[in-house]
């Protein structure tokens, strides 16, 4: 299993395209519809941001057939006038919703706060950080689906988590690697900004790979 850094993964982006729907566990494994997350932007700073910006999904995905791989999925209102959003999994089309690879698959999904530009479900080379306006760093959706059995030694916090959909809430250890834990609570949940539009992205996420 190969063992990457999220933050070389969320460092470049790479975007990765699954068009075939009827491989979506949406239509497999799993009802989205149940699956709804509201929260509020944190802008301390009164920092502008875009009209038009969005909330989407960044997976970072562990495939038993195809190893590691991101992609990204859904696009979500951004509310500007009460720095608001609500993420609702049922409105995704199944051309752009999660898919993956073999049945013994799992994946992490962040929600980013993104420019408009910001592409979901088609290839591009790289996607920097500029375009990164803000993610929720605290919380994960932790899709998995088949048998978990290969991937638990190196994540056993997959253990606690159940087929299909889980909210899940990181854990910091002060080890080598983060743990998430499943959590019930999907509303007013805090997205925080980025400190400025460089390269770097300052927002820190649980290290669980």
């Amino acid at each position: 299993m190969k063992k990457l850094s999220i933050l070389f993964l969320l460092s470049l982006f790479i975007i990765i395209s699954c068009d075939d729907a009827t491989t979506s566990p949406v239509n497999n494994n799993g009802d989205r519809s149940l699956f709804k997350i509201s929260g509020k932007v944190l802008n301390p700073n009164n920092r502008d941001i875009p009209t038009d910006a969005k909330i989407v999904l960044y997976s970072l995905v562990q495939s038993e057939n195809n190893g590691d791989y991101a992609y990204t999925w859904g696009e979500f209102e951004f509310k500007k006038s009460n720095l608001s959003f609500d993420v609702d999994l049922s409105t995704i089309p199944d051309s752009l919703s999660l898919t993956l690879d073999g049945n013994n698959s799992f994946c992490v999904n962040y929600l980013f706060l993104v420019q408009k530009d910001f592409q979901t479900g088609v290839w591009d080379d790289e996607i920097h950080a500029p375009k990164l306006i803000g993610a929720v760093s605290s919380h994960s959706i932790i899709f998995t689906s088949g048998d978990m059995t290969n991937f638990v030694e190196y994540y056993p916090w997959l253990n606690d988590m159940a087929e299909n959909y889980n909210w899940a809430e990181g854990v910091y250890t002060n080890e080598v690697h983060d743990n998430w834990i499943p959590d019930s609570d999907t509303d007013n949940i805090e997205l925080m900004l980025e400190e400025d539009q460089t390269d770097d992205i300052k927002i820190k996420f649980p290290n669980w790979k």
